[in-house]
């Protein structure tokens, strides 16, 4: 029987003259068809190639290891030290698809995008056969082709070091991804023996980032540019984040790199490439990546080391502060995929349920780690949970507000509270008296707020009971929220009644929950415009828990009146607050509702009566503190802007006050 399948039989001459006819794509698909038209048109087909500037045999030989074919192509002129346009990541994609979606665009066309993310996806074959560890590859272009070791490529990793960006948007995000050489996408994909071989063939452990303003860099195509500016690294503002090799191996978690750039290389284990920059253990931190963290400690590294970010003025006193920040962020999503449709409404809230890492445990659970000795406190040894929870307050971070603390707590107090009291020693300050202030100043963090679970976890592990009676020192600075970060100046809020001295005279006594409702009242934020409206509100919220839990707005009969908590919180709006704070303010109208909700609270816990409902004395004079108060703040006054909300404010007050409250603030309203 007669085979049905043709026979080729045109000459040879015959199918190299068709080859002239076809694009190089087609002739390599020709070239496939038998045996004999691969040995034939094998050179046509490398040819054509270069013809057509058909880069895909290029980047996919040097991506998969073929040195044969990438041998042969050099042979017929191919550019091994040239950059070519690499394949585009899914999850860029995709974010390149939302983000012309959010533009409202119309889809954009499917040619274009290729095109666009040609441009700014890019790699040399150095690059690539790093990436997938192909050593013998990396070689030959190294021994054969002398290729340059600092060239850049962008995409083929999702790294982007800490400090990149001050606020990562939607249109932006795309110039933010830095460029790499060859060894940090080695030493990132983990590829030890290729990141050994780069370095020992000269590759710069210096500098493994190349910036946009490099020679070395591709033009970015101008039309593309207005088109598709979102992923246009030279329209990036932000600061420009030199990266060297040992933070590089940090961030990715390379450990036989660590060691090798330490031990046999001499890096120093903080090594930064910018004064005042990210040690290698910020690297570590910001992956959550714990391994990291505890060797790079084991060779060296000092957590005390500062961070600030360069032209944005975000600063870090030490690793441990940085490390509560960073456990906002859910490492396993990469820069782009955190600013999603699907994420990017609420980021404070998107991370909530995101589990604390291991990485910042290490650090606190380390031997010393709960304690240090800050500079000016004269060798005085304090808690690290007192620091961090003033770092968390409004008053501070609202300067540098990229880096709130309280979510990082929020996860993290239990477990740094437990290693505070296991580590305590006898010469350094009282436990005691650390942990009350802690759950003190712990009550006045209001955005992001510590959630009430949290606190509630604090008493917990501390074993405070709000119902106990301690000391108290009326000048603290904590309690009155005058204070200074700069705990060279701070002093104990209180002391236990186990550390009270006979001789103090001065001294008064009052409970931990009329503390802690006091030092609540005291963050109440009267500025015109805040962060977050909510903080106020957060404010609140804890104050109803702690009345809840027992704390009590009333005095001990020997107290001075200004720390009852509702006549403190009168006296500060009439003695402090603008007198435009509501009427004017582009969020009066959220302040009013705020401090009526806080009256509310505390006079319905007692508030109104500083020593007892049969002391009718201090209710009127707590009456008379609101009269005076509200008549700063709240005017009756006809004409006043945000009437509505002063009016709305004003009877609720009125409406939660007792029989004999009411009574009296009408004979003082008449």
């Amino acid at each position: 029987m007669s085979s049905t399948i043709p026979r080729v039989g045109f000459p040879a001459e015959i199918w190299l003259h068709v080859c002239n006819f076809l694009d190089s794509f087609d002739l390599a698909a020709l070239a496939q068809v038998s045996i004999e038209f691969h040995m034939n048109l094998q050179k046509e087909v490398y040819l054509a190639a270069m013809r057509d500037d058909n880069t895909h045999i290029v980047s996919r030989s040097a991506a998969t290891g073929n040195l044969a074919t990438l041998q042969r192509i050099a042979s017929h002129g191919a550019d091994m030290n040239k950059i070519y346009p690499a394949n585009a990541p899914q999850h860029l994609k995709d974010w390149f698809k939302w983000q012309e979606e959010w533009n409202s665009r119309e889809a954009p066309n499917g040619q274009g995008v290729e095109v666009a993310l040609s441009k700014a996806c890019f790699a040399t074959p150095l690059h690539l056969a790093a990436k997938g560890g192909h050593y013998d590859t990396v070689r030959w272009l190294l021994d054969q082709h002398s290729v340059d070791l600092e060239m850049p490529a962008r995409f083929l990793c999702q790294c982007i070091p800490p400090g990149t960006y001050p606020v990562p948007t939607y249109r932006l995000i795309g110039q933010a991804v830095p460029a790499w050489t060859p060894l940090h996408i080695a030493i990132c994909h983990h590829k030890v023996s290729v990141a050994r071989l780069l370095l020992s063939s000269g590759a710069s452990s210096r500098s493994v980032s190349v910036g946009h303003t490099s020679p070395k860099y591709p033009r970015f195509n101008q039309v593309f540019d207005r088109a598709w500016e979102g992923l246009n690294p030279t329209k990036y503002r932000g600061p420009a984040v030199a990266v060297s090799a040992l933070q590089s191996a940090a961030y990715s978690g390379n450990e036989p790199i660590i060691k090798e750039l330490v031990q046999c290389m001499g890096v120093d284990a903080d090594e930064v490439v910018v004064e005042s920059g990210a040690t290698p253990l910020y690297y570590a931190l910001t992956v959550h990546n714990e391994l990291s963290v505890a060797l790079l400690r084991r060779l060296g590294a000092n957590p005390e080391r500062s961070f600030t970010l360069d032209r944005i003025g975000i600063h870090y006193d030490n690793a441990f502060e940085y490390a509560l920040a960073m456990e906002k962020t859910d490492p396993t999503l990469n820069v782009l995929e955190l600013f999603s449709s699907k994420v990017a409404t609420d980021i404070f809230k998107f991370t909530s349920n995101v589990a604390k890492s291991n990485a910042a445990r290490y650090l606190f659970s380390e031997p010393g780690g709960a304690w240090y000795c800050p500079s000016g406190t004269e060798g005085k040894i304090v808690s690290r949970l007192r620091q961090s929870l003033l770092t968390a307050r409004s008053e501070y971070w609202d300067q540098d507000y990229h880096t709130p603390l309280a979510p990082g707590l929020n996860k993290m107090m239990p477990d740094i509270l437990w290693d505070t009291i296991a580590q305590h020693e006898p010469h350094f300050a009282p436990l005691d008296q650390e942990i009350l202030d802690c759950f003190l100043i712990a009550c006045q963090c209001s955005f992001p707020a510590l959630e009430t679970s949290t606190l509630e976890r604090f008493l917990y592990t501390s074993k405070i009971h709000l119902q106990k009676v301690v000391d108290l020192h009326v000048g603290s600075k904590v309690i009155e929220y005058a204070y200074d970060t700069d705990l060279s100046g701070t002093q104990s809020s209180v002391h236990s009644d186990m550390d009270a001295k006979d001789d103090r005279s001065e001294a008064t006594t009052c409970t931990i929950g009329m503390l802690a409702l006091h030092a609540t009242v005291a963050a109440f934020e009267p500025r015109p415009f805040l962060i977050d409206e909510g903080s106020n509100e957060a404010l609140v919220r804890n104050a109803k828990w702690l009345i809840t839990k027992g704390a009590s707005p009333t005095v001990t009969p020997g107290i001075d009146l200004k720390w009852s908590p509702l006549l403190h919180f009168f006296d500060t709006i009439t003695k402090t607050w603008d007198r435009d704070c509501v009427t004017n303010a582009f969020q009066g109208g959220t302040l009013a509702e705020a401090l009526a909700n806080m009256i509310k609270v505390l006079g319905e816990g007692g508030g109104w009566f500083p020593l007892g409902e049969n002391d009718e004395g201090t209710m009127f004079s707590t009456v008379l503190a609101c009269h005076t108060a509200l008549k700063a703040v709240l005017p009756t006054s006809s004409g006043q802007r945000r009437g509505e909300a002063i009016a709305e404010a004003r009877n609720v007050i009125e409406s939660c006050m007792p029989p004999k409250v009411f009574e009296a603030w009408k004979s003082l309203s008449q």
